[in-house]
């Protein structure tokens, strides 16, 4: 389980998200490969992550049609990217699962499976 987690972390270290802070709830970020949100494949590109709640909207920015909404619950732990907003990954086999959330505040959500 320890592996798992340093792997995980180190993956999630890897991938990080180039982000930056629009508002207090929504993040521009752009991911570098494919990955998979509640069973959705979105492709690598640039999204706009809107946070309210329990609820997270993750949408294709620049005219891109896809967009998830996902239920979330505070994270407990330490943001691995300090205090900087960050996403976390999950390898299962060949791709990477959205797992984690983490904004300009050190506060982090983990998306509920649905």
């Amino acid at each position: 389980m320890r592996t798992l987690f340093k792997t995980s972390l180190l993956i999630a270290a890897a991938f990080l998200c180039t982000a930056r802070v629009a508002q207090a709830s929504t993040l521009e970020i752009t991911v570098p490969f494919p990955f998979v949100v509640n069973g959705h494949t979105l492709p690598a590109g640039q999204y706009r992550l809107d946070h309210e709640g329990a609820v997270v909207l993750l949408s294709q920015e620049h005219g891109g049609h896809e967009a998830v909404y996902v239920l979330t619950r505070p994270e407990t732990g330490r943001d691995p990217a300090g205090e900087k907003p960050a996403l976390t990954f999950r390898r299962d086999e060949n791709q990477y699962r959205l797992a984690d959330v983490w904004d300009h505040d050190g506060q982090g959500w983990v998306l509920v499976p649905r």
